[in-house]
């Protein structure tokens, strides 16, 4: 009778134990924004995107904005779209040419960094390639 407890009992446990090696991880998820010739050279464009989050048991799908800037390289810098003071939406201003969070006064330089305000860093860079012409992202 032990036995079949201990086994009953076990068999949950190590399942939980297991289960991150089962699941693909977040590092493997590359996510599409689109064609890359959709997205103009030199001016910040803002792209949305789902994602899955996963909070415990809880799996939802959310929009998520990134925001694209390209250049010379063949691959455009990828930031989050949102401040990494306290997750509110930011925008690039064309006027004053910087990223600017409207919450708390962030701003941020064309490269992400953090100008003026309250952000404790600058905006969050996501990992981006690209293949077959579609612009793809992973979130780190």
């Amino acid at each position: 009778m032990t036995t079949v407890i201990s086994v009953a009992t076990s068999v949950p446990v190590l399942g939980y134990l297991l289960s991150p090696l089962r699941r693909p991880g977040r590092e493997d998820a590359w996510i599409s924004l689109g064609p890359l010739s959709l997205v103009p050279d030199g001016r910040p464009v803002e792209v949305p995107y789902l994602t899955e989050v996963v909070d415990g048991w809880i799996r939802e799908t959310v929009v998520r904005r990134a925001i694209v800037l390209r250049s010379d390289s063949d691959v455009p810098t990828v930031f989050s779209g949102t401040c990494p003071h306290l997750n509110c939406n930011v925008r690039w201003v064309d006027q004053e040419g910087r990223f600017v969070c409207p919450c708390h006064g962030g701003v941020f330089d064309r490269d992400g960094r953090v100008v003026a305000g309250p952000p404790p860093r600058g905006l969050d860079r996501l990992d981006a390639r690209v293949e077959n012409g579609v612009l793809l992202v992973r979130e780190v």
